[in-house]
């Protein structure tokens, strides 16, 4: 489904007596298709050719928000939508088995994904920085109690569709229980706590964070400053954030949420950095036009020159006295800002350390940006035109509302990408937050 950073994982034995603290989770799919693709991080200068960005007025002071949304349009069907987004630092690419009950009684279902979405990922599973819409379930989720299981994607690598002799369910994986089957517990899998009954309601869409780190006895490199601060040496913080996404249409343009997803942001440039003050999130554009009053008839300036370049601004969307901090389920903020005339291939979407003032971060304060038809591309494995490729229009369009998630690790700390080469981590992806839903 999209481009990943791979992170190879191997689990020792030492994690069968170890217990996993966590919340809940539930998965999707990967692809790491990196021909031609750009690679994103700290240091990327999308500040250059930007389509043009309206004044859109002064932006209101949102706060950090928490749960917002509300339900789909009028006559459609009040389904529940999950999206997951795999922002966890210190857990490399898995599969998703589920129970039902306060027990977690395995369900008859094959450990999703199953199937590889690139020839070039090495076994299917949800990679590092991903993410994604989950199937439509069967039944509805809403009134279930749903215990999750993360099972360690190269455990069962043979397990697909084409395995000889037929793939084994998650019952045969992890026993009817969850306390074992062909895998061990806290070894080759992780049971995580129940997702109660009524945390889901129809008609809403949610973002599911995997977010967290495992014990130190399986993570050398896990640390509270790279995993959160609720990570404990003993029992890791493997977990999920719920957040619940405005799924409505904004009254104008593209409605805009966002979601801090990165833990190892808060440690960046020491303790404190300027990130655990929170970021800045918004577009970049050209600054308004300024009246220069009437033109000077002894002005002998060359009038065939070409115009200077636009000096480009900061379009904040958020507070930037109180901007929000990594959290694994707030979503900022809680109904999508609705930001008309964005070029939706090259206005550059960003994040910023705040300025000590309180006011606009200049564009020096930059962490990430990306343009959106870089950051389509980054979500969606597909190419758009607008890069060269053969995948037409990027993902946005208005009439719509998207949540853009920053995920990653920042500087100094690279991981291999799948093609060998070095991405410093830092990624910002997007995706609606009315979803089209694939089947089960």
């Amino acid at each position: 489904m999209r481009k990943v950073t791979l992170i190879r994982f191997g689990v020792t034995a030492a994690l069968a007596t170890i217990g996993i603290a966590g919340l809940g989770v539930i998965g999707c799919s990967g692809d790491d298709d990196d021909q031609g693709q750009p690679k994103p991080d700290s240091g990327t200068d999308a500040t250059k050719d930007t389509g043009p960005l309206p004044d859109t007025g002064p932006t209101p002071d949102t706060g950090p928000g928490t749960d917002g949304g509300s339900d789909g349009e009028a006559g459609a069907p009040k389904d529940v939508k999950l999206v997951i987004v795999h922002a966890s630092p210190g857990l490399g690419p898995f599969r998703m088995c589920f129970g039902t009950g306060a027990a977690g009684t395995v369900a008859p279902l094959n450990a999703l994904p199953d199937t590889l979405s690139s020839p070039s990922l090495p076994f299917p599973g949800v990679y590092p920085n991903t993410g994604g819409p989950l199937p439509k379930f069967p039944i509805d989720p809403s009134k279930l109690v749903i215990t999750p299981y993360i099972v360690f994607a190269e455990k069962v690598a043979g397990q697909t569709p084409t395995t000889d002799g037929g793939e084994k369910t998650c019952i045969d994986l992890l026993g009817a229980t969850g306390a074992g089957g062909i895998l061990q517990p806290n070894v080759d899998f992780l049971k995580l706590p129940a997702i109660p009954a009524g945390t889901f309601t129809p008609g809403h869409t949610y973002l599911l964070s995997v977010v967290g780190c495992l014990p130190g006895a399986a993570d050398p490199s896990a640390s509270v400053a790279k995993c959160g601060g609720d990570w404990v040496t003993a029992t890791g913080n493997i977990g999920v954030g719920i957040g619940t996404l405005d799924n409505t249409t904004p009254a104008s343009g593209m409605g805009v949420q966002f979601a801090h997803r990165s833990s190892a942001i808060q440690g960046l440039l020491g303790n404190p950095s300027p990130a655990a003050n929170g970021l800045v999130f918004g577009f970049i554009g050209p600054a308004p036009a300024v009246d220069a009053g009437p033109a000077d008839a002894s002005d002998d300036a060359d009038t065939d020159a070409a115009p200077p370049p636009p000096t480009l601004v900061v379009y904040p969307l958020t507070s930037t006295t109180t901007p929000p901090q990594y959290s694994p389920k707030d979503i900022v903020p809680a109904t999508a800002t609705p930001v008309p005339g964005l070029d939706k291939d090259k206005t550059p979407f960003g994040v910023f350390f705040p300025s000590p003032d309180g006011g606009v971060p200049p564009l020096s304060n930059k962490l990430i940006a990306l343009p959106l038809n870089i950051i389509s591309q980054l979500s969606t494995g597909v190419t758009p035109t607008s890069l060269g490729g053969d995948g037409g229009a990027t993902i946005f369009v208005d009439g719509k509302s998207y949540v853009f998630v920053l995920v990653g690790t920042p500087p100094p700390a690279p991981q291999l990408g799948q093609d060998g080469g070095i991405i410093t981590g830092m990624r910002l992806i997007a995706f609606p937050t009315d979803p089209v839903v694939p089947s089960l």
